[in-house]
């Protein structure tokens, strides 16, 4: 099995983008020992601090990075990697924020419930919560058991902060529609799409993660702003409402527009 792990980013490299990095690298390694190889991608959208020199430096066969000098948006950004990583025949391609840090088993994990079959996506369990409670910091995850949990029971309302996604999905339920960027409501699309598909989509308790949350809209700033507008929110969500007659958990198409001869693949269509 072969597992493309996607990371994009802007900025914050000695925050928490190494960090990712590194519990991820350290994940390879226990997925190795499962007879899993992966490569990670990291996608790095014109960043201004560290983040260009640094990953540079990391660059080898297990780690590429693709600097852009242009800024794309979350969603172009993990089309771009998906679609990289099944075109490397990757069987399955895993997308994490650069504000997490992976539980040490959370790739073999991934892989084991995918073998199991009738999922399109497993998604990571955050933590925060718990870590948070019990005062153990993000970098110390794996003292957070993965036996210990499971027996929970799975969720059908995935973490999109880090997800996996086979092939058969994504041929199936097609892109991440880029007219939502640069955030918000992308993930809710996705997943409304998957339900018209009836194609799986779960949380995988024993595959855990700490996800510090929105630090890259909130904290890397250009010119001292927010990357993310104020009113990003409430634009993306009324072209939600307006591609599925409603808001998520109230729509009324089952097709994007409520017209019958589009396709749940057909995104970038404002209409």
């Amino acid at each position: 099995m072969k597992v493309q792990i996607i990371i994009p980013t802007i900025n914050l490299w000695n925050k928490y983008t190494k960090f990712a990095i590194e519990s991820v690298q350290t994940a390879m390694v226990y997925a190795k020992k499962h007879n899993i190889d992966c490569r990670l991608l990291l996608i790095d959208n014109a960043s201004t601090d560290e983040t260009k020199t640094e990953a540079s430096k990391m660059v080898n066969e297990l780690f590429s990075h693709k600097r852009n000098e242009e800024r794309w948006g979350f969603q172009r950004s993990i089309n771009y990697g998906i679609t990289d990583a099944f075109d490397r025949l990757f069987d399955i391609s895993f997308v994490c924020n650069n504000d997490i840090v992976l539980h040490p088993e959370a790739i073999w994990r991934i892989v084991e419930r995918f073998q199991k079959g009738d999922v399109g996506m497993v998604t990571c369990m955050d933590i925060r919560g718990e870590m948070n409670e019990k005062n153990i910091p993000p970098l110390m995850i794996e003292s957070i058991l993965a036996k210990d949990k499971e027996s929970v029971e799975e969720s059908n309302h995935p973490n999109f902060s880090a997800f996996a996604i086979n092939k058969e999905c994504w041929e199936t339920v097609g892109q991440f529609d880029e007219l939502f960027e640069p955030a918000y409501f992308e993930d809710n699309d996705y997943h409304y799409r998957m339900k018209q598909a009836s194609i799986n989509a779960i949380v995988l308790p024993t595959a855990l993660f700490y996800h510090y949350g929105s630090r890259t809209q909130n904290e890397s700033t250009e010119n001292g702003l927010p990357l993310v507008s104020g009113g990003q929110f409430e634009n993306t969500k009324a072209l939600y409402a307006k591609k599925w007659g409603g808001v998520p958990g109230s729509e009324s198409f089952l097709t994007p527009y409520g017209d019958v001869g589009v396709s749940i693949t057909k995104v970038k269509q404002n209409s």
